[in-house]
């Protein structure tokens, strides 16, 4: 709904010796003083929020009386994101007759700040692409002076200063920021993190009919690179990295008997005895692997600047070693071990840290499927199990193209 402003009034100075020249000045409204004369006359500026492309001149009309002005006008504004307070600053500039004045529309953004952004159709063609560079002007600061004439139709110039008056602002008061996503972009980006993972895998030995079982914790450190396309909605491409393995003591568990309850000769007291042989650190994995996949999530705004984004994500981890050692001080018996799928599923929250730039941290859950070729077949197994799982935590920047 359109408001008239209070806060801001238009001189309208119609130049001496230059009658195809008018000039515009916004004075500072705390002074309260507007000059008067036979050369001057008062122009009333409307006030209303910027919302949408398509702006409503109905109730303009309505109030003003320029009924041959259309309902509504459509206009093409410049990127706004970054701005707070975006705001619509209208006016009907009389020349003789109502039907030869000239709708001026400016788009602002910190309009209730002591330093507005003012961008002015110089052009009036309504597309606020095209007219160079906004004009930046601070409270009392000397006006600025921009030429505004129409390439088409009435050509008359127009000499717009523009000043801006002094606000009483809070101490603390910061213009709220609003960065543009990368929507409708090709984006690059690169993360970093860490993965705390664990392999296990479990089996019945067909010659003792008794379990062995495996187990080792791992950290991984984890560096990637992405190329996505970004929607308003969903984003979707390729990601790749490579992956640092640290793993800490292995343990491989062998059973040969059932457990045992024997009763101490000394103290006389009932032990359990678990006829199990222990092996540590025997094998030998791959210290670094690389992964190449894609990757598909969604947006989901939460506020200006924030956006929780779910993601998935399928692809292979190839081995930098490319075998895999069970005995180490059997070097002469490996097996090949070049590459294993994995999935991956996750959340991350973005930040927009300026325009087209994000930062985000993530964290999700990774199901790896570990197997060399060829060891399993060499033991005596039946009901093989075997889990690789990690969680991963990540930091990462991306960058709109």
């Amino acid at each position: 709904m359109l408001m008239k402003n209070l806060l801001f009034f238009l001189l309208l100075v119609i130049s001496i010796g230059k009658l195809d020249a008018q000039i515009w000045a916004i004075p500072n409204q705390y002074d309260d003083k507007v000059q008067t004369g036979k050369n001057t006359a008062q122009q009333e500026f409307y006030q209303f929020r910027f919302t949408s492309n398509t702006i409503d001149l109905k109730t303009y009309k309505k109030q003003t009386g320029l009924v041959h002005l259309p309902d509504e006008i459509e206009i093409l504004p410049p990127a706004l994101y970054g701005y707070g307070d975006t705001t619509i600053l209208m006016t009907y500039m009389k020349e003789g007759t109502a039907d030869d004045g000239q709708l001026i529309i400016w788009l602002t953004g910190n309009y209730l700040s002591n330093e507005v952004t003012f961008f002015v159709d110089k052009n009036l063609d309504g597309n606020y692409n095209n007219d160079g560079k906004p004009i930046v002007q601070k409270s009392k600061a000397k006006p600025i002076t921009v030429v505004m004439q129409s390439a088409v139709g009435d050509t008359k110039k127009r000499v717009l200063s523009i000043a801006v008056p002094e606000r009483k602002l809070p101490a603390k008061y910061l213009p709220p920021k609003r960065y543009a996503k990368i929507r409708n972009k090709i984006a690059i980006g690169a993360n970093a993190g860490i993965g705390i993972a664990n392999l296990d895998f479990i089996f019945d030995n067909t010659e003792t009919m008794f379990p062995t079982w495996y187990n080792v914790p791992i950290t991984e450190l984890n560096l990637g690179l992405s190329l996505t396309y970004n929607s308003r909605l969903f984003f979707i491409g390729a990601t790749g990295g490579m992956q640092s393995m640290n793993y800490w003591t292995a343990y491989f568990n062998t059973r040969f008997d059932e457990d045992q309850v024997i009763r101490n000769p000394i103290t006389g007291r009932l032990m359990t005895v678990e006829n199990v042989d222990i092996e540590r650190n025997l094998d030998r994995h791959s210290k670094t692997r690389y992964r190449l996949g894609g990757i598909l999530g969604l947006r989901l705004s939460v506020s200006k600047n924030l956006e929780i984004q779910p993601f998935g994500r399928y692809g292979t981890t190839f081995y930098g070693s490319k075998y895999y050692y069970p005995n180490k001080f059997k070097p002469e018996v490996r097996f090949e071990h070049d590459s294993s799928k994995f999935v991956e599923g996750g959340i991350r929250f973005e930040f927009s840290v300026s325009n087209y730039k994000t930062f985000y941290i993530g964290t999700s859950y990774t199901k790896l499927w570990w197997r060399p070729s060829g060891y399993f077949e060499s033991l005596p197994v039946s009901n093989l199990e075997i889990d690789y799982h990690a969680f991963n935590f990540s930091l990462g920047y991306r960058m709109g193209l």
